[in-house]
């Protein structure tokens, strides 16, 4: 089996942005945090994960159902112009469940991941599931 791995990034308008990666091997695992800018790229952190930690992770995307995200969310399908919001994307291989899904001022809804929002909705959910399954105070952003 390979091992699980994943990567959650956004980006401003303006260009910061930040980037989680989940690095796993069978002998160590450790999530790495970059900070960047239109002119740099700062490794600012690498945490040390267990496996009970990215157990738990799993869990989380399994209840947030992230494998059926849809692979793009645009606010131009919603009929709305957001001209300073932000773009991310979530990829994540975990055993057979694969998902690779992105936003550009948009979002899947609450209601179901098929429906695209402007609101964080499920996005704010993923991200508190990543600080809570790590242990981490504060998701570091844009």
């Amino acid at each position: 089996m390979d091992s699980p791995t994943f990567t959650l990034s956004e980006t401003s308008a303006f260009g910061n942005g930040y980037l989680w990666q989940l690095q796993a091997s069978e002998q160590t695992s450790e999530l790495l945090f970059q900070k960047t800018s239109l002119y740099e790229v700062q490794l600012l952190e690498q945490i040390p994960v267990s496996t009970i930690q990215i157990t738990a992770f799993q869990a989380a995307l399994n209840l947030l159902d992230v494998w059926h995200w849809r692979e793009n969310y645009s606010s131009e399908e919603i009929s709305a112009m957001v001209l300073d919001g932000s773009s991310w994307s979530f990829s994540a291989e975990f055993a057979d469940q694969k998902c690779c899904c992105q936003g550009h001022n948009a979002y899947p809804a609450f209601v179901s991941p098929m429906q695209t929002v402007l609101r964080q909705e499920r996005f704010a959910l993923l991200l508190a599931a990543m600080g809570n399954a790590f242990s981490i105070d504060q998701i570091r952003r844009c």
